[in-house]
């Protein structure tokens, strides 16, 4: 698990000294005189991200052979033990960048770094004009996504890739049940099915495999789901005071309280809990892609498989911002930062790099990789489960009518987010959740938290 997050106390410590202690809502990123003549691009860790990275950087170099190219990778992976210092990594790149140093491109990761925060100091560049004056075809793109690094115009941030939670379950357990898909057209309606079913004495199945899966605070996020506003930037306020909520905080409560603790991060655990009545929806731990190959591919070894997206208040799909790339305001290199940054987003690396996790920005690869297959694979018995079509294996392919399914909830996306932990709502309700302490009392203490978070 990852450590709590000290790259702001980094971030504010270093904008109180350049600002003398005073707040600005908006500054506006520097101008500064460009050469060209170079290109540094930093992240961490492993697997998809750096792939693309790379791949990028390769074909950038024989490109221009003239500029040097210079990949910052201080740490060649990932550790969940929390003994690798990424939290002191991302420390040391706050201060390079308010420096007015460090890489010209570098990944946000949204767990370290206030995304809205770095937009609004001024850290990060406004590359719209560089897309604009290329004439970059953003049509296609995911729209909903790629809007979501868009600030009153101005293109500050790049999102690669992006996932939203989607519930599988089969036809026959929601014949069992009794559950209203069609009453879960907003979140409102998702919360209030779904509590309807734990409601009822009389129900065998729990509506999830276990609580670990809509428990999503350090991930997708509840609130963040829901696309309920909570902090306004502009205006440097918060506002709790929705009903939803409250109604989101006490159904919450109640899956804490009714189901599983156990995180199972088996593939298939979840499926089982369906086949077996012990639950109506699941997913899978590791992401949007795994979740319908893996999780989808068991399901339909025994039954019709059902999928439900978790939509917003107004009935729109919200998805969470992976991989975003950004630009140093101050970088001397921004005219080469866009020609990467081109060609990253481009066919040549989006169909290079499988997308087995999360989706790409760039709807037809999604479509390339999910209609021929992504390379995953789990061995015949896993959780009980034997493929009827495929030897050897626990999964059965999706059909194509299943994968145009999947493909068309990307099109319903009306909006992103990063995950931020300090802003996440569930976070600052812990002690409602999980210790019984009185609601209003937790509501009117993490107004005061969050409010003193955004006026730093």
């Amino acid at each position: 698990m990852k450590k709590p997050l000290t790259f702001l106390a980094a971030l504010l410590l270093a904008v109180s000294l350049s600002a003398c202690g005073e707040t600005s809502v908006w500054q506006e990123p520097a101008t500064v005189p460009q050469t060209n003549e170079s290109l540094s691009v930093f992240c961490i860790g492993e697997g998809r991200h750096v792939n693309l990275i790379q791949t990028a950087l390769d074909i950038y170099q024989k490109m221009h052979p003239d500029v040097e190219v210079e990949l910052i990778r201080p740490l060649t992976e990932y550790s969940y033990s929390g003994d690798v210092p990424e939290q002191e990594i991302y420390d040391r790149l706050a201060v390079q960048i308010m420096a007015g140093e460090g890489p010209d491109i570098f990944i946000i990761d949204d767990f370290y770094m206030d995304v809205e925060k770095l937009v609004r100091q001024g850290l990060l560049a406004d590359m719209e004009p560089f897309f604009e004056a290329d004439g970059f075809n953003w049509e296609p793109y995911n729209q909903a996504v790629m809007d979501s690094g868009v600030w009153n115009g101005r293109r500050f941030v790049i999102p690669l890739s992006y996932d939203f939670h989607v519930l599988f379950t089969t036809r026959t357990a929601l014949e069992e049940t009794g559950f209203d898909v069609a009453a879960c057209g907003d979140f409102q309606g998702f919360l209030e099915e779904t509590a309807r079913l734990m409601r009822d004495s009389n129900q065998t199945r729990r509506p999830f495999s276990e609580a670990y899966i809509p428990d999503m605070p350090t991930s997708f996020g509840l609130i963040e789901q829901s696309g309920l506003p909570i902090v306004n930037y502009d205006q440097q306020t918060v506002d709790l005071s929705s009903p939803l909520l409250r109604s989101a905080m006490e159904w919450y409560k109640s899956v804490l309280e009714t189901h599983p603790q156990d995180i199972n991060f088996s593939n298939l655990g979840g499926a089982a809990a369906v086949r077996d009545g012990e639950a109506l929806w699941t997913t899978s731990f590791s992401g949007t892609y795994r979740d319908f190959y893996a999780t989808a591919g068991a399901l339909r070894t025994i039954d019709e498989v059902v999928m439900m997206p978790i939509r917003d208040v107004d009935g729109g799909i919200q998805a969470k911002i992976s991989d975003p790339l950004a630009v140093r305001a101050n970088s001397e290199n921004l005219q080469n930062a866009y020609e990467f940054l081109k060609l990253i987003l481009g066919r040549g690396v989006q169909f290079q790099n499988e997308f087995d996790i999360s989706f790409s920005v760039l709807d037809d690869a999604n479509e390339y990789f999910l209609s021929n297959g992504i390379g995953w694979y789990i061995q015949e018995g896993k959780d009980g489960f034997s493929s009827t079509t495929r030897t050897g294996s626990a999964l059965n392919s999706p059909s194509q009518e299943e994968i145009r399914q999947l493909l068309d909830l990307t099109q319903e996306i009306t909006g992103g987010y990063y995950y931020n932990e300090y802003l996440c709502p569930t976070m600052h309700f812990a002690t409602y959740l999980y210790g019984g302490a009185d609601f209003d009392e937790t509501l009117e203490e993490a107004r005061r938290a969050l409010e003193i978070y955004i006026s730093e």
